[in-house]
């Protein structure tokens, strides 16, 4: 199945929030995403710095590494890799996760430089093909196209899921911008000082952006009390694809952000993902309760009548109608790790395995990987869903 032709389309939206730069994803209206734009204070999740090894940890399986910001990064590594590290060698390193108080960042030796159809890996030599493109067809195509990319030693490609249907030439023209942009971080590498930025691939709202791909990005809207001139001539240069999708709500409005936020409804969605009830169309409530070890979710109906045949058959059509609002709060929260969902019960295991294909098709569209277990012994239904940032509720300062 085509990929581009199922998933749903997204609007993004850049607006002030309590005077922080913040962006919203809307996803058939309901709020799926939502994250204040910051300039962090240290290096940032996608730079390429040049570091030097300051000394390698064997029981922490990974080395210290400096990266001139007085903190010192750590880089974990396999069991295997730590040989070929040494104290005083200098390298490209990329950040991964920013640093928190006195804890440095987290870096990788195995940078990546990414377009929005082909991503260049050093230390990954292999050309791979997202698995997201299951037609064998699509895959030997698009393996073929690239196998023609343009070489370097220890660099691979993976070719990405918003490849499907494209031509080959355009892949290997974006390709071709990736080895030169390499072949840059390498020159650069060898002349600067530990600490210097070797590669950034644009600003944080930019990235921003770009985490949503092209092919799901309906439109991008900007509240016109921004100021935009310098951010659409970063565009215009980078990523004019994007740009052309970019749409001014109620431009030189003093309230525009204000407003944005009111025709679709922000401060509600957002108020209502930092509760713990989260009331249903149908009468019921979800109680989510977040712990340090899972997060557990409950759905809650009200009394049932008519005979044992009727309460069963509306038991899965409550359990059903609770999938959609169960998907958008836990993506919107950025509820991650192990998640448990207590449904209604169900006597029948066919009603099981309905509610259970109904959120394996609610979380097609989430673009973190996510994982559905199925329901255990105990009939609760377990997920675990791929960690990339913190929950809602502590990004925002609750």
């Amino acid at each position: 199945m085509n990929n581009k032709m199922t998933a749903a389309p997204i609007r993004v939206m850049v607006f002030e929030y309590l005077g922080k730069l913040s962006g919203a994803l809307m996803e058939s209206e309901e709020l799926v995403d939502f994250r204040l734009i910051e300039t962090q204070a240290g290096p940032e999740p996608g730079e390429i710095l040049l570091g030097r090894i300051l000394q390698t940890n064997p029981s922490l399986q990974g080395a210290f590494v400096e990266i001139g910001d007085g903190k010192p990064a750590f880089m974990p590594l396999e069991k295997e890799e730590l040989p070929q590290y040494k104290s005083g060698q200098e390298l490209p390193v990329e950040v991964k996760k920013a640093s928190v108080g006195q804890k440095g960042c987290t870096v990788s030796a195995c940078f990546s430089l990414k377009t929005d159809h082909v991503v260049l890996s050093y230390g990954k030599p292999y050309i791979g093909v997202s698995q997201k493109i299951t037609d064998p067809k699509e895959r030997k195509r698009l393996r073929e196209a690239a196998e023609a990319f343009e070489k370097r030693e220890t660099v691979g490609y993976v070719i990405r899921t918003e490849s499907e249907g494209i031509e080959a030439f355009r892949l290997q023209k974006e390709a071709s911008q990736l080895a030169a942009v390499y072949d840059r971080i390498c020159q650069k590498a060898r002349y600067s000082p530990v600490g210097s930025k070797l590669y950034q691939s644009g600003s944080q709202l930019l990235e921003y952006l770009r985490a949503v791909p092209l092919y799901r990005t309906q439109e991008i809207v900007f509240a016109g009390d921004l100021p935009t001139d310098k951010f659409m001539e970063e565009m215009s240069l980078s990523d004019p694809e994007r740009l052309a999708k970019v749409r001014i709500f109620e431009e030189n409005d003093k309230k525009a952000s204000q407003h944005l936020q009111e025709v679709f409804r922000i401060p509600s969605q957002l108020q209502e993902a930092l509760n713990k009830r989260v009331w249903l169309d149908n009468g019921g409530y979800l109680f989510i309760e977040q712990t340090e070890a899972l997060c557990a979710i409950d759905v809650n109906t009200g009394k049932l009548s008519g005979s044992h045949e009727e309460k069963q058959a509306a038991i899965e059509a409550f359990n059903l109608a609770a999938v959609p609002k169960i998907a958008q709060q836990i993506r919107l929260r950025e509820l991650s790790g192990i998640l448990l969902i207590d449904f209604v019960d169900m006597e029948s295991e066919e009603a099981r395995q309905s509610v259970l294909k109904a959120l394996r098709r609610a979380f097609d569209d989430d673009m973190r990987k996510t994982v559905i277990y199925g329901f255990t012994k105990l009939q609760l239904l377990e997920i675990a869903r791929e960690r990339k940032d913190r929950p809602l509720a502590a990004r925002i300062g609750v």
